[in-house]
This record gives C-alpha cells, sequence and structure tokens, in this order.
C-alpha cells in the first residue's frame, strides 16, 4: 500500500516535478475549472473576478521560453487602450538584440526577410523603458517597465506587485528566468519560463501574481 501510494504521488507530480495537485486546489478554491493536457500539460478556465481566465501550462509557445511555459490571459474588457509590459531585463536584452539583428537584415539588400517581427521584439523598440522613485533600485536592476502611458504604468505596477515580483519561492524563478506580464488591449496576459527546481511554489507564486495583476488592472481609474 505504501508503495501504491508513492507511485501516485509521482504520477501526481509528474515527470518535471510539478504538483498538478496543489495546482488543482488552488483552482477549485476559486471555482475554476481544471483539465490534464497532452504531454503532461493542463489547462485552468473559468471566471476569475468575474472575468474570463484561460491558463495554459506546457511545451513553450516563444522561442525564448524553454522547457515548460505557463501563460494565462484575463478577457477584462477595460476601457482603456493603454499598453504596459512588464519583463525581467535579462529578457529585454535578449529581444533587444535580437531585434538589432533583424533590423540589420532587413537593411541588408542581400537578404531576404521570410517571418514577420515577433511581437514581443516590436514592443522593447516601441515603448519607452519608464522608471520611477518608490521601488527599490534592485526591482529596476532586475525589471523593466515599458509602456505608453506613464501614469498607468505607475497605477498598475503598485508596490503590492512590486513585492511579489521580488519575493518568488527560494530556488525557483531568478533573475535569468523569462517573465512577462502584460496589460493591452483591455485584457491582461501572463508568460513565464517554469524553473526546474521549485516548479510548483514558481507555478502557484505565478498564478496569485496575475489574480493580484489582473485586479489592479480592474481598479484602474
Amino acid at each position: 500500500m505504501a508503495m501504491f501510494e508513492r507511485f501516485q504521488n509521482l504520477l501526481r507530480a509528474g515527470s518535471d516535478g510539478l504538483s498538478t495537485d496543489a495546482v488543482q486546489s488552488w483552482s477549485e478554491a476559486r471555482s475554476l475549472n481544471f483539465t490534464h493536457m497532452p504531454e503532461g500539460g493542463f489547462a485552468l478556465g473559468g471566471m476569475l473576478l468575474g472575468r474570463p481566465l484561460r491558463v495554459e501550462y506546457g511545451p513553450p509557445a516563444r522561442p525564448f521560453i524553454r522547457g515548460r511555459e505557463i501563460s494565462a490571459r484575463a478577457e477584462l474588457a477595460l476601457d482603456t487602450a493603454a499598453t504596459v509590459v512588464l519583463m525581467n531585463r535579462h529578457l529585454k536584452l535578449q529581444l533587444t538584440e535580437q531585434a538589432h539583428r533583424f533590423y540589420e537584415q532587413v537593411t541588408d539588400e542581400l537578404q531576404t526577410v521570410t517571418e514577420p517581427l515577433p511581437e514581443e521584439m516590436r514592443w522593447v523598440s516601441m515603448y519607452r523603458d519608464l522608471g520611477w522613485e518608490g521601488p527599490d533600485p534592485a526591482f529596476w536592476a532586475r525589471y523593466a517597465v515599458l509602456a505608453d502611458a506613464a501614469d498607468t504604468a505607475r497605477y498598475w505596477v503598485d508596490d503590492a506587485m512590486v513585492a511579489r515580483l521580488m519575493a518568488w519561492p527560494e530556488g525557483g524563478v531568478d533573475a535569468q528566468t523569462p517573465v512577462l506580464l502584460m496589460l493591452m488591449r483591455g485584457k491582461t496576459y501572463l508568460r513565464m519560463q517554469v524553473p526546474g527546481k521549485n516548479p510548483t511554489g514558481s507555478v502557484l507564486h505565478a498564478l496569485e501574481l496575475f489574480e493580484q495583476a489582473c485586479a489592479q488592472a480592474m481598479a484602474l481609474p
């Protein structure tokens, strides 16, 4: 019986070490539907804070994410055209370098561009890298906030969000882990690479961060 229970726990944890039981408990506490997906993935769906939510965990959909990705989208129907993108600076540096190489390719008459510029690369070119007094310098060293509306960015990325972004569970997400939080088109989005160490704690922290980001977005003046 003890061996059977250990085998069950291994299956619930998954080959990547993520405890789907813990994620399912988080979703059930918010009356969300939990669905197992192929390749050890899962999806969450339902209403969060009274708005439609979709969360997916599985193979990455972006080339800058390796291993496993967790993504989320909340249809908040916000009455704002503002765009705010928060990402870790390590990722911003990578995207900026890739964008420069892309533009060099465009201007080189000997080469032909066959693929469109990925959306994330456009962001680092289109939006200002903001900063303001309040958050600790360690926050600005780790994260970049890109936006076309400074007031909206300052309101959305408030002290509570800053604190949560700087308090990832030990051994999981670090300064090099790709993390993206977005407010655009009246919706909020999350994309994050799930670390190999402490994936369960990192995923739960990301879900709580996203929930907090949604609540703050809905409170925008």
